[in-house]
């Protein structure tokens, strides 16, 4: 009898093992959220699961913290911060510690993102008198001016290589999605008769670009190929969405909706199917990253 319970107790044992490591490795498949909000006052940056569960708050400083983009091994997250009074780009551990300014300077810059291989930072700058886009190792340091032309140049992206970069441009006249060599050259327009085009994200395969567009006073989400052809809409509804990124994987999409008459975050597929609602309060929850 003893021998039996001993093994009944063995096996419930491994069970519940292999159900705890089960469990660790579908919240390391789903991954982690990151995001701002203001809903302790100021934009302080977020995380979260992506089905809504253990919501953190990294940053809790005074000044303005945003614009939080994971690093590709997800150890890292760049972000903008406003702690020195203007807009500076800065980097800390997924936990939140060992925030670092890596800008150092009297000059707005913002849209940080870390480049494939880990060893880059795009970011928009405004050192000469308008937003430029330029690229900084991880320490700050060997800042290369890439784009000079337009009033505004900026939300860079780095295509899944790491060979390109798609970012938001204003020339004659209005806002469009471009891409370019990771170098700066060949500089290409992808979008054209859309109002105040923005936020462009690669597909993790490289294959689609997803962009948000202002069209008659309404933000919708648009994907299209990464040469600019066959643009369409994921979701039609007139609430407002837009800011989408792509998980790792490529089989989800989190945006921010204003559907809610508030701004919060949503899930879906890239279909454009399966919404859901991800935060609910009264703050403004946006401009959302995806690892896993």
């Amino acid at each position: 009898m003893q021998v039996i319970l001993i093994l009944i107790s063995l096996i419930i044992s491994l069970s519940c093992t292999s159900t705890i490591q089960e469990s660790n490795a579908q919240i390391k498949k789903k991954g982690k959220i990151v995001f701002t909000s203001d809903r302790n006052g100021n934009r302080d940056i977020f995380v979260i699961n992506p089905d809504g569960t253990d919501l953190k708050a990294l940053t809790t400083n005074k000044a303005d913290d945003a614009w939080a983009k994971w690093s590709p091994d997800g150890k890292k997250i760049t972000f903008t911060s406003r702690r020195t009074g203007i807009g500076q780009v800065h980097i800390m551990d997924a936990d939140g510690k060992n925030i670092t300014n890596l800008s150092q300077n009297n000059y707005n810059e913002l849209d940080p993102i870390i480049s494939p291989d880990g060893k880059k930072i795009a970011f928009t700058s405004k050192e000469f008198g308008n937003y430029q886009i330029y690229v900084m190792d991880l320490d700050g340091k060997n800042r290369v001016r890439l784009t000079s032309s337009g009033e505004f140049n900026g939300r860079p992206d780095w295509s899944p290589n790491g060979k390109e970069i798609v970012f938001l441009s204003y020339r004659n006249r209005n806002y469009d999605i471009y891409k370019m060599n990771a170098d700066g050259t060949s500089q290409k327009k992808l979008t054209n008769s859309l109002e105040s085009a923005s936020f462009p994200n690669w597909s993790p395969d490289g294959k689609k670009i997803m962009f948000s567009a202002h069209v008659n006073d309404i933000d919708y989400l648009f994907v299209m190929n990464s040469d600019g052809t066959e643009r369409k809409k994921l979701i039609s509804t007139e609430e407002g969405n837009w800011a989408g990124r792509w998980n790792k994987q490529g089989d989800k999409i989190v945006l921010t909706s204003y559907r809610d008459k508030n701004y919060e975050l949503y899930t879906m597929n890239t279909d454009g199917t399966n919404q859901k609602r991800l935060t609910n309060n009264s703050g403004k929850d946006d401009m959302a990253d995806w690892h896993n």
